[in-house]
Formats: C-alpha cells, structure tokens, sequence
C-alpha cells in the first residue's frame, strides 16, 4: 500500500476447448487449369480440409453454367475463354467454404513478333543507324528483341534461334537475347513464343552480319 493506495493483483484462468465449437472447412479448388474445347478436364479438390474432418459435400460451378460434385469432377467446355470455376464444401454441422480457381480453354496460338532488329535497316554496334532498300545488316554485337502475347491464356516462354539452333529461352518479358558470338554472312533468326496452353507461334528474319 502506498499512502492512501492499495494495489492488488489478479490471474484469472480461462479453459477454452477448441473442440467445442465447429470450425467452418477451407476450400481449395486446385488449378490453374488447361484445356482444349470438347476435352474433359479433371477438377481437384482434395487440397481442400476441415479441422473437424467433416467435409460431406464437394459442389463445383465451372463457370460456363454448367455445375458438378465430387472431390475430382470432370467437365469439358464448348468454347474458348477465360472461365472461374468456384468451389464450396460444406461440413455437417452446414458451415461451408469457397475457393475459386481459373480456367483457360484457349486452342488459338500466341502472336510474336522480331521487334529488334527491324526489316531492312542497318545496326551498327546495338544502335539503330539506317533503312536499307535490301535486308538487314548488323555489324557488331546486337540485342535481338521480340514481342509475344495471347489473348486467352499466358506466354509461358520464348525460344531464340540462329539457323534452326536454340540460343535463348526467357521467361519473362522483355524478351530478348544478346548475339555478341562472333559471325559474318548470311543468317536465319527465328523466335518462337509458347502459351501457358501448349500453343506456339513463330517470326524469323533473314540478316547479314559481321560481328
């Protein structure tokens, strides 16, 4: 006690069982998935749980209107797109939990493009100098550049070719590979760009260079 001022203590114990309540499930409904038109796809719920392993039910919209049940339905899509297919599972005591996960139907192949160097201009040590009236020439070490996109799914990687061998793979934009390896004469380079989808599409250029 201080003067007129007593301070007292307590610890208070509180016993909380977390069994006694339900806790609702957590969903997950897997992907991302890819596919083609017309081809079953198998949905896969089986990461999905619940403290109480209570799980009883699986429901799935697939995003084209079109509903299924079970922990790995299979559904096919008739056309082309982006779809969300959305996962609720649902315990015995009717709590319930929700997932989403996307869908790519996509069977039209990315676009590419040799952005660097361009048609008929001269390269002189990485810098564009000049438009030619016949194909391009490089002299010195250059900076091949392309652009790849797809309008349904993702590009998953772009390939550079010299005369048909691989010489570069990136995987992320800016897609490019640096030729600095000696050369002279005539030459092929070729790019092919791949979706998340299997697609693939292809640009290629006929140079003249002395590096």
């Amino acid at each position: 006690a201080y003067g007129d001022c007593q301070i007292e203590y307590y610890i208070i114990y509180v016993k909380y069982d977390p069994s006694s309540r339900n806790w609702p499930p957590v969903a997950d409904a897997g992907g991302p998935y890819m596919g083609k038109i017309g081809e079953d796809i198998t949905f896969d719920g089986s990461g999905s749980y619940d403290a109480d392993d209570n799980i009883i039910s699986y429901s799935w919209n697939f995003g084209d209107g079109s509903s299924g049940e079970g922990v790995n339905p299979k559904h096919h899509y008739s056309h082309e797109g982006k779809f969300t297919a959305r996962l609720t599972v649902t315990d015995a005591e009717g709590e319930y939990g929700v997932d989403e996960a996307m869908v790519y139907i996509d069977e039209t192949p990315p676009t590419v493009e040799i952005e660097k160097p361009k048609e008929r201009f001269l390269y002189i040590l990485d810098t564009e100098i000049m438009s030619l009236l016949f194909k391009t020439r490089i002299i010195g070490g250059i900076t091949i550049e392309a652009s790849a996109t797809d309008t349904i799914s993702e590009i998953s990687k772009v390939e550079f070719y010299l005369d048909d061998e691989l010489m570069e793979t990136d995987y992320e934009w800016p897609y490019q590979w640096y030729w600095g390896k000696s050369s002279f004469g005539n030459h092929v380079i070729k790019v092919i760009a791949y979706d998340s989808a299997g697609n693939s599409a292809s640009d290629e250029m006929k140079v003249w260079v002395m590096i």
